[in-house]
């Protein structure tokens, strides 16, 4: 068995003309490319138990050689492909389960004889592939191949055109800084989607993709406060790239709004980490994170004007004619607002900025700016650290809170963003404690924060209003801030209730 660590890089077929010129290829390739014709075939049962399993099966043919192969699901992140791999020549293109059967971790899976005998080609895979092997002074080795071809079954097909870069020997590091070096002169995208996987897509109508929320950040109580902080970066990394097929295919609001969403948890991880790793040492990182959030930005705030003002609205009062033209105004501004986020998500810059990270992340480029003080810290266990900062990011709460009907406007919007930071903290670190406490805790600052949140929709509605030309004394603008008016109301007059909610819950890092 071996462990496949790989990055995936899709481009258009001009781009990839060019990949035996780059510097970084000609300055580090051993020796001449090689060029091969691969064509492989993929079994499973046709209810398709192996893919279900998270297992891909197929008979590879180069020239005269055929090779069985067996792949794990493994783990994808923000472009990276890690999964475990087993490879056996074989004399002919029939599958010889007998090697399964002799691996442990594979046995299990091919014991059932009804799968056995039901096992057939769904799929082949058909391409040239152009492989250089790089070498660095450290010893690293990434094999770089060029692959063009497509992924058919028997109605349909599908092009297939990318690169590969697959850790041979060295840290994953590498992989980053050569994809990086790409990406600097390609046209890139990152690629989450195996060639197995866009095979099993064929089998079915196509499908919208889906969005989804950042899930639990897998932190242990062993890790170190700079291991934390490299697990909670990738975290965010993944929760944001998992997101974009979902803003640039998708149907509906989510795909932005998560996609936003992890934006804003990434600034965030940046500004909770801050003292131990300094502003100057992710200044680069959170300018472009915070470029990519402000392309995204008018996008969902349309969409919540939309959904939770404008068309509720027009269910109370569909026959009012200044709503009814604003609604249309909207939509259309909403529209654009959708290609300025899909172009953000589909340019060169977007994929930039996932490896950017990739390469800071894993050489830790900032302990050249951080106090030895400091590097002392960050090897210290991150149960100290989170909960000195927790207490922090409550006490901050509190102190702004407990006067609530004193604070302006501002100071209120300001309190609904200390709140949301101590969610975010308490979401990264929760791993690290007891699952009831901190979800109970959690549970109340995110009623506040919701609550809060009803002000600053009221401020981006009139900001949006001023864009689109709608005067203050409109008959749809009186609507929609009346409207917005006793949404406030209504929601302020539960704080009370949710502030001392908060107030009693136990502080799960003491």
């Amino acid at each position: 068995m071996a462990v496949e660590t790989e990055l995936k890089l899709a481009l258009d077929r001009s781009a990839m003309r060019k990949v035996a010129r780059l510097a970084i290829v000609r300055l580090h390739a051993q020796g001449r490319a090689t060029r091969d014709h691969l064509t492989n075939s993929y079994y499973d049962t046709p209810d398709q138990r192996l893919a279900v399993a998270g297992v891909a099966l197929r008979i590879r043919r180069i020239k005269k050689r055929f090779i069985q192969t067996v792949k794990t699901a493994g783990a994808v992140s923000a472009g990276m492909h890690t999964r475990n791999e087993w490879e056996w020549q074989i004399p002919k293109p029939v599958l010889d389960l007998g090697h399964c059967d002799a691996e442990p971790a594979l046995a299990s899976v091919f014991a059932d004889t009804t799968l056995r005998a039901a096992l057939q080609p769904l799929f082949t895979t058909d391409f040239w592939r152009t492989s250089w092997m790089l070498a660095f002074p450290d010893g690293s080795l990434v094999e770089l191949a060029a692959d063009y071809g497509q992924v058919s079954t028997p109605e349909r097909s599908s092009p297939i055109c990318e690169l590969e870069l697959e850790l041979k020997a060295g840290s994953v590091q590498r992989l980053y800084e050569v994809a990086h070096a790409f990406a600097e002169v390609l046209p890139l995208h990152l690629e989450n989607t195996s060639k197995a996987a866009r095979g099993y897509a064929l089998l079915a109508p196509p499908l919208p993709p889906l969005s989804y929320k950042a899930g639990v950040c897998k932190l242990k109580p062993a890790d170190t406060v700079e291991e934390a902080f490299q697990v909670i970066v990738q975290h965010c990394l993944d929760h944001l790239h998992g997101n974009s097929p979902a803003v640039l295919h998708g149907e509906g609001p989510e795909g932005v709004h998560q996609m936003r969403v992890a934006t804003r948890r990434l600034r965030s991880c940046l500004g909770l980490f801050r003292s131990v790793i300094p502003r100057a040492a992710s200044e680069v990182v959170n300018a472009e994170v915070r470029w990519l959030s402000g392309e995204l930005a008018l996008a969902r705030e349309w969409d919540v004007f939309l959904e939770d003002t404008l068309q509720v609205l027009a269910g109370h009062f569909p026959d009012n004619a200044p709503l009814t033209s604003l609604l249309s105004s909207a939509a259309e501004a909403q529209s654009h607002a959708y290609q300025t986020a899909r172009a953000a998500v589909n340019s060169a810059r977007y994929t930039r900025l996932l490896l950017g990270i990739g390469v800071w992340r894993t050489r830790c480029d900032w302990r050249v700016l951080v106090e030895p003080k400091r590097l002392r810290d960050l090897k210290r266990p991150v149960r100290w650290f989170a909960a000195n900062l927790l207490a922090r990011r409550h006490a901050r709460v509190r102190q702004w809170g407990d006067d609530f009907l004193a604070l302006s406007a501002e100071e209120r919007h300001r309190l609904r963003i200390l709140c949301k930071r101590l969610r975010y903290a308490g979401e990264f670190f929760a791993e690290l404690y007891p699952e009831a406490m901190v979800r109970d805790y959690l549970r109340a600052v995110t009623q506040l924060q919701d609550i809060l949140g009803t002000l600053n929709d009221a401020v981006v509605a009139q900001g949006l209003l001023t864009t689109l030309g709608v005067a203050p004394d409109d008959p749809a603008a009186n609507l929609v801030l009346g409207w917005k008016s006793a949404m406030i109301e209504q929601h302020l007059a539960h704080f009370d209730s949710a502030w001392a909610t908060f107030c009693n819950q136990q502080r799960f890092w003491e």
